[in-house]
C-alpha cells in the first residue's frame, strides 16, 4: 500500500522536528520524505522504521540539522556524506547492524554519539578527530575492542556489556567525566586512580564480579550515586559513615550479611 508522503510529514513534523516511529519505510519512501520536508529541519528521527540504508546523502541540504536518531533499524554503514552536515552535533544509531565505522567520517563537531547495540568489533579513537565529544555509548557491542585514548572532553561514558575484565589505564585521562557506566562486565577490582576523578558523580558497576565493597571509592570526594547491584558483596564497611558525599548506594541482589548500624547519612538501596 502506497503511503501518502505529504500526510506522513504533516502528521509527524513540528517546529523543525520530523519524528517518524514504528512505520515501515522503504528506501524510495525515505528519499521522498527528505525531498519534501521543510529544509529548515533541525531534528530528524526515523525510529524503528526498518530502514536498511543510511538516510542522509548528498542529495539533500538541511543547513540547520543538528540531531539525528535512526535507532532500531538495520543500517549497516554511516555514509560519509554526513560530513556535509556541519551543524550535526548529536548522532544516535543504536540497535542497528553497524559493524565498522567509516574512518572518513568527521566527528570533530559531534557532542553526542550513541552506537550501542550494534555489531561493532573495533573502535579506534585514533582514526577520528573528536574535539567536542561529551557523551559516548558503545554498550552491548559484544567484546568490542576500543583502541586509542578517549577524548578528555567526555562527560558521560557508557561501556555496558562489552566484556571488560578491568578498568583500562586509558581511562586515566578522563578528568572531566561525570557519569561512568560499566554495567554487565567482568570487573572484579577497581584501580586507585579512580580517586583522581574529581568530577565523577555517578559510577555504575552493577552486574560485575565485585565480591567486596570497593573501599577505595571512599577516598573519592565527588561520587554521589554508586550502583553495585548484582555483584557478590556480603558486607558494607563501617568507614562508609565518614564518607560525606555519597547520597545513594544501590546494592540490590547482593548476598549482604551485614550493614553497619551507624550508616544513616547514606541511603542504601537493597
Amino acid at each position: 500500500m502506497k503511503k501518502n508522503i505529504e500526510k506522513l510529514i504533516n502528521d509527524n513534523y513540528s517546529y523543525g522536528s520530523l519524528i517518524i516511529e514504528n512505520t515501515e519505510l522503504n528506501e524510495n519512501e525515505v528519499q521522498e520524505i527528505l525531498k519534501q520536508v521543510n529544509p529548515n529541519l533541525t531534528v530528524l528521527k526515523f525510529i524503528n522504521c526498518n530502514i536498511e540504508i543510511f538516510p542522509l546523502n548528498n542529495s539533500y541540504n538541511f543547513p540547520q540539522l543538528y540531531h539525528i536518531d535512526f535507532s532500531n533499524n538495520t543500517i549497516s554503514n554511516i555514509d560519509e556524506s554526513i560530513n556535509q552536515y556541519e551543524k550535526i552535533t548529536e548522532i544516535i544509531i543504536s540497535n542497528n547492524k553497524l559493524a565498522v565505522i567509516n574512518p572518513e567520517i568527521n566527528f570533530a563537531h559531534i557532542k553526542t554519539l550513541d552506537l550501542s547495540d550494534n555489531e561493532i568489533k573495533e573502535f579506534d579513537f585514533g582514526q577520528y578527530q573528536f574535539d567536542n565529544l561529551e557523551y559516548f555509548n558503545i554498550s552491548n557491542n559484544n567484546k568490542v575492542s576500543i583502541k586509542g585514548y578517549f577524548p578528555d572532553s567526555l562527560i558521560d561514558l557508557q561501556l555496558n556489556g562489552i566484556d571488560l575484565n578491568e578498568i583500562p589505564q586509558k581511562f586515566k585521562n578522563l578528568k572531566n567525566i561525570e557519569s561512568l557506566f560499566l554495567f554487565e562486565n567482568k570487573i572484579s577490582e577497581l584501580p586507585d586512580w579512580l580517586n583522581d576523578f574529581e568530577n565523577l558523580k555517578i559510577l555504575g558497576l552493577s552486574n560485575n564480579s565485585i565480591k567486596q565493597f570497593p573501599e577505595i571509592l571512599l577516598k573519592n570526594g565527588s561520587i554521589q550515586e554508586l550502583y553495585l547491584d548484582d555483584n557478590g558483596i556480603t558486607s558494607i564497611p563501617e568507614s562508609i559513615e565518614n564518607r560525606k558525599v555519597f547520597t545513594d548506594i544501590y546494592l540490590y541482589n547482593n548476598p549482604l550479611e551485614k550493614i553497619p548500624k551507624s550508616v544513616n547519612k547514606v541511603k542504601i538501596h537493597q
